[in-house]
C-alpha cells in the first residue's frame, strides 16, 4: 500500500511540474519581457530570411509585409485632416514588416511580434501584441 501511494505522490509531482512548465513556459505574456526576448533571439541587423527562420525555430508561424506605397500615402493624407492628433494614431511603419505569430492553445494565448525592416535589415521591433485568456472565457478570442 505505502509503495502505491510513493508512486502516486511522484506521479502527481511530475504531473504538476511539468504542467507548470507548460503553462508558464519560456514566453510571458508582459509585452516588454516578450519584446526582450524577441531582441535576444533576433539582433538589430539580421537579414529578413535569417530572422524569419530563427522566429520559425522557436515555433512562430511569419508572414513578411512588404511596404504598401499607396497606405503610405494615404496616412499622409490623413495627417492633414482637421482634428488630426498624432497622439490618437500609431503611424504605419516605413518599410517591410515580417509579422510572427504563435498561438499556445494550452495557455490559450496568443504572441504576435512586429520585426521592422528596412533595406533587408531589422532596424526596429514594432510594439508587441499579446492577447490571452487561460480560462476560456471569451470563445471567439482567436
Amino acid at each position: 500500500m505505502r509503495k502505491k501511494r510513493t508512486w502516486f505522490l511522484t506521479l502527481l509531482a511530475v504531473i504538476i511540474v511539468a504542467g507548470g512548465l507548460v503553462y508558464f513556459g519560456s514566453l510571458s505574456t508582459d509585452p516588454d519581457k516578450f519584446t526582450h526576448r524577441v531582441q535576444h533571439w533576433i539582433p538589430v541587423g539580421t537579414s529578413i530570411s535569417d530572422a524569419t527562420n530563427i522566429m520559425q525555430r522557436h515555433g512562430f508561424r511569419c508572414d513578411l509585409k512588404p511596404f504598401d506605397a499607396a497606405a503610405w500615402a494615404w496616412f499622409e493624407d490623413f495627417k492633414k485632416q482637421p482634428g488630426y492628433r498624432a497622439s490618437d494614431h500609431v503611424e504605419p511603419w516605413h518599410g517591410d514588416v515580417v509579422e510572427c505569430y504563435l498561438k499556445s492553445e494550452v495557455r490559450n494565448t496568443m504572441w504576435i511580434a512586429h520585426l521592422q525592416f528596412r533595406d533587408g535589415k531589422l532596424v526596429s521591433y514594432g510594439p508587441p501584441t499579446i492577447s490571452s485568456d487561460p480560462l476560456r472565457l471569451f470563445s471567439n478570442m482567436h
